[in-house]
């Protein structure tokens, strides 16, 4: 990197931090510094959306699982559209209605504190296991490309998140990952022009028939075996989805804060056309360097390895300055995500109503401020790992199983208890983490079967659960917790009726009509209801979308796959 490039990258930061300061002016109320006043507009949630998705760990790492594996890692992109139109016709408008800041809110609504209180802590702790992936990982690129220690580029990435989430919550964040989302992409999709242009790979049409002759299942998203068998694109990856963009607060709270319910479907409908974008602007890359670097030691290298390369001075500048954004917009919204939970869902508990309304947000930015100890602990941890998304992905199973279950069954069932979703969290999240760590420890079989036959059983099982593909373990835990709830629910008293008010899908049966004349109109908004445009009816374009979905499996090999499965 010479001289140019510093000076675009300092120009960035600072129009970050004009934009950041513009709309953090004003005192925050809690609306406003939770949910962004809710007037997030649907383009606004769009590229927030995917600038939070694409952060560095994302454009690199999976930069790295397509030059290992190929394509097949982009299921997790295209399966995500079935989730978001599951978000978009069925959910939101729950979320919306019930007026909840966070999504364990809307569990203790339904079941109470008990619960409300294990999945916070649960959620949190998600986002601590996650949180530092991308600063590893993007410190350790940039020390790659400029030769400069790895530790210098995070004493400059954690603290600017962590100063820029403090000083103007979820609006501060909205706004700066639009413009982050429009840099993110752009740098990526510089990059990936560079690589097909290269004289050795010879255009998309060129890289294909390199990567076919080295091996044609790279250019499969559908495989008998291997990290995703075909099967667990149905199973695992979907369920998985599921909690990451219907449950996670990072990317509901967002959506929770559209000024109106068809804003924020407008803007999860975007966010899955821009998936597609984002998807060939990271696996091109990977791919491409499978035929320039075929034997690099550690795949996280290989983003390295083309910028180093193929990036001239000047454009070096603004795709780093985009790898940045990328980090600093996903590190911002997982803090305030996780400020705005421990701050509803425990502060809130702790405290007097009078003395939480006074410092609400007092609390949430000192939280923040705490939040770098760990963060800076698990970025340590994560860069001794060399294939960091492999390892994220392994870490969202384990909590999306047991989660999704109890809020599945607590929209959808009105006989579901208190007691029945806490035995669905315990016994679910101890079956994922306890087949995952607990094999792992020596002289486990032994010890189990000194304790009698029935310890014997479950290590025995254990050990085997360790053994199946982490996709469909989290399947396993899925249906694992939501029998433990149903069971455990019949076995229990019913729920009294406030517990289904305003949190039940029926409830929302019987009031859909009133929800959606109002959902083209802000909450504030008097007299007759508005009405969105024909073409921006939103299920216009989810049929465009279910279009672009079955394209994409056809292209990636799901026409193999059916034609052996009719034989």
């Amino acid at each position: 990197m010479n001289v140019i490039d510093y000076v675009v990258m300092a120009v960035f930061f600072v129009v970050l931090f004009g934009v950041s300061a513009w709309v953090s002016r004003r005192r925050k109320t809690q609306e406003e510094f939770f949910l962004a006043g809710k007037r997030l507009t649907g383009l606004y949630i769009g590229f927030a959306l995917i600038a939070i998705n694409i952060g560095a760990r994302y454009v690199i790492a999976f930069a790295g699982v397509g030059h290992r594996f190929g394509v097949i890692f982009a299921q997790y992109e295209v399966v995500s559209t079935l989730n978001l139109l599951a978000l978009v016709f069925i959910l939101l408008p729950v979320y919306r209605a019930s007026g909840i800041y966070t999504m364990p809110q809307l569990l203790r609504k339904r079941f109470g504190d008990s619960t409300h209180m294990i999945f916070s802590i649960v959620a949190i702790l998600s986002i601590f296991l996650t949180v530092p992936a991308g600063t590893a990982i993007l410190s350790k690129t940039l020390a790659q490309v400029t030769g400069v220690n790895m530790w210098v580029f995070v004493a400059v990435i954690l603290p600017v998140c962590v100063l820029v989430t403090i000083w103007g919550g979820l609006a501060s964040v909205a706004y700066t990952d639009m413009l982050m989302g429009v840099v993110i992409l752009g740098g990526a999709g510089l990059v990936t022009y560079r690589c097909l242009s290269h004289e050795s790979i010879g255009g998309l049409m060129g890289m294909v028939e390199k990567v076919r002759a080295v091996d044609p299942e790279l250019l499969s998203a559908f495989r008998v075996g291997g990290p995703i068998p075909w099967q667990a694109v149905f199973t695992g990856i979907f369920v998985i989805g599921l909690w990451f963009w219907c449950i996670d607060q990072t990317k509901v709270q967002i959506l929770l804060g559209a000024r109106t319910l068809n804003d924020g479907r407008r803007g999860a409908i975007l966010l899955a056309l821009l998936k597609y974008v984002s998807a060939f602007v990271v696996f091109v890359p990977g791919l491409c360097g499978r035929i320039l670097y075929p034997d690099l030691e550690a795949n996280d290298q290989v983003y390295g390895k083309l910028l180093a390369d193929l990036i001239p001075a000047g454009m070096l500048g603004l795709v780093i300055a985009g790898l940045s954004a990328a980090v600093i917009s996903t590190l911002m919204a997982l803090l305030n995500a996780a400020a705005s939970m421990f701050t509803n869902d425990i502060v809130k508990r702790l405290v007097s109503e009078d003395t939480f309304q006074r410092r609400a947000v007092l609390s949430s930015r000192l939280f923040v401020l705490a939040a770098s100890v760990p963060a800076l602990i698990g970025v340590a941890i994560y860069a001794q790992n060399k294939s960091v998304m492999q390892l994220i992905l392994k870490c969202y199973g384990l909590v999306a199983g047991p989660t999704l279950a109890a809020y599945l069954l607590g929209i959808f069932w009105r006989r579901a208890t208190a007691k029945g979703a806490n035995a669905a969290l315990v016994v679910g999240l101890a079956c994922s983490f306890g087949a995952e760590f607990l094999p792992r420890l020596a002289g486990l079989e032994a010890l189990a079967r000194a304790r009698g036959p029935v310890a014997a059983w479950l290590a025995d099982h254990l050990v085997w659960l360790s053994t199946v593909n982490h996709h469909h373990r989290a399947l396993f835990a899925f249906f694992l917790a939501t029998l433990v709830l149903i069971v455990v629910s019949k076995c229990s008293a019913p729920p009294a009726e406030e517990r289904l008010d305003r949190t039940t899908y029926a409830w929302y049966r019987k009031r859909k009509r009133e929800i959606e004349d109002h959902a083209a109109s802000p909450d504030d908004h008097e007299g007759e209801p508005l009405r969105d445009p024909w073409y921006l009816d939103y299920r216009l374009w989810s049929v465009g979308l279910v279009g672009v979905l079955l394209a994409t499996w056809w292209l990636l090999g799901l026409s193999r796959i059916w034609t052996e499965f009719l034989r």
